[in-house]
């Protein structure tokens, strides 16, 4: 059951109203091994199968991403890098300009990730939830 506190965000507006928004409380994260039994268990394939898959998929999405490719699983969401400069004395000073600006100077910074509309709709009809208090 999904358990969530009201938590008060502050008065961005100033209009006096302090807004209250759930938030969920993480109890813990599942890590690889909790995922490769549950995947095992769900999808009945042996546990060797699911990790070669989890193992394969960040080294096939760095391929993808290397050729100017976002991914996207159908079902669960869209991964896209994002780029920026590797700061340097001449970045840094903001003498940075088409003539200086190399394959050298820019680098992978994170990778955005948006969840497939069914992976949200699935989550939204999720209706468990358990009311804990209010965070000021």
């Amino acid at each position: 059951m999904a358990e969530y506190v009201l938590q008060e965000m502050n008065d961005l507006h100033r209009d006096g109203i302090r807004r209250l928004y759930p938030r969920m409380i993480r109890m813990r994260e599942a890590n690889y091994d909790m995922v490769v039994n549950d995947l095992h268990e769900a999808a009945q394939v042996p546990a060797a199968h699911v990790k070669a898959v989890l193992d394969a998929l960040p080294r096939r999405m760095m391929h993808w991403f290397s050729v100017n490719h976002s991914v996207k699983v159908d079902g669960f969401g869209l991964f896209t890098p994002n780029l920026s400069v590797v700061t340097d004395a001449d970045v840094a000073a903001g003498d940075v300009n088409e003539r200086n600006m190399n394959a050298e100077n820019i680098k992978v910074s994170s990778i955005s990730f948006r969840a497939d509309s069914k992976l949200l709709l699935s989550a939204k009809s999720f209706n468990k939830r358990n009311k804990k208090g209010l965070i000021p």
